[in-house]
């Protein structure tokens, strides 16, 4: 089994249009946003798509005079695969934490104890590793009190499928028509649309199931294999079945594709047919149930259902 080390490539290429986070006329108390969800005090956790590039902020917000809250510089953000590596150790993290326990999140996100006033505050800092593999932290921290982290704990499922709607319902779309863009003329096939719309609707739910699950044998840790135990039962990799896979590591394994090649391979795919994959055809997919409909294709895609667990 492998461990995933680094950041996914999820975020579709940068260009402009209006963001879900940067919104110049702010918002108020009563009437928060999409995708905006409030921790406590001035503090929130916003999924946003600034620049097209898909990212998690906890970040205070300030409210002005006349009530409406604009977001401010202090804050911390990173991709939604490492929001979601962050949340699946949260409940594990020991923190906050009067002994000096840190948590590191996919070698970029660290996690420690700030004590203020004998009050105790997680403290979120990005870093980055330098070539000589020294690290260098950026400048902005964000400090949550421990009702703010039980919050975002509380939260974790929701900020999920804020992630999953982006990244579907927005940066898929896009890249696949890019890609259909970018691709030269051809002889097509002509069908029936109601036919050729159930083609491509099944083929990229197949598509999506298959990087499911080969993501999720990516994700997955089997402790037996790291432990090298000789039992084979001690061995989750051995013992787990899909659909056990899929409840522990099905959103990080999702969060964690490379939209641009799974736009790619949808085109490939579906070469003959390239003249209806169009703005109307994506328009009218349903991928919140097509997702649905993949995880579950990625279940009962299991050769051995009746494991252990």
């Amino acid at each position: 089994m492998k461990r995933a080390s680094s950041e996914s490539a999820s975020s579709a290429t940068p260009a402009k249009k209006p963001s879900t986070f940067n919104n110049t006329g702010g918002f108020t108390a009563d009437s928060i946003p999409q995708h905006r969800y409030h921790l406590a005090e001035d503090n929130y956790a916003v999924v946003s798509d600034l620049g097209d590039v898909l990212n998690v902020h906890i970040r205070k917000l300030k409210t002005n005079e006349n009530g409406r809250i604009f977001p401010t510089k202090n804050g911390v953000s990173f991709s939604p695969y490492v929001c979601e590596s962050l949340v699946t150790e949260m409940g594990n993290s020991s923190l906050p934490s009067e002994m000096g326990k840190v948590l590191i999140v996919r070698d970029t996100l660290f996690l420690s104890t700030a004590w203020i006033e004998d009050k105790p505050f997680i403290s979120f800092q990005r870093y980055v590793t330098k070539v000589n593999i020294s690290r260098q932290f950026l400048p902005c921290v964000c400090l949550l009190t421990e009702t703010e982290w039980n919050q975002l704990q509380f939260i974790r499922k929701k900020i999920s499928e804020s992630c999953k709607s982006l990244m579907f319902g927005n940066f898929l779309k896009k890249k696949i028509l890019s890609e259909v863009s970018s691709r030269s003329p051809r002889i097509n096939l002509e069908m029936e649309l109601s036919d050729v719309e159930m083609v491509l609707s099944v083929s990229l739910t197949e598509l999506l199931a298959d990087n499911i699950k080969s993501r999720i044998e990516e994700m997955m840790v089997c402790n037996g294999c790291i432990e090298n135990q000789a039992n084979q039962l001690g061995h989750e990799c051995v013992t787990m079945n899909l659909e056990s896979r899929h409840s522990v590591y099905g959103d990080l394994a999702i969060l964690s594709m490379d939209i641009e090649i799974v736009a790619r391979n949808f085109i490939d795919r579906n070469a003959q047919i390239l003249n209806y994959i169009n703005e109307a055809f994506l328009n009218n997919l349903n991928m919140d149930l097509l997702i649905k409909n993949s995880c579950g294709m990625c279940i009962s895609s299991d050769t051995m259902p009746h494991r252990m667990f």
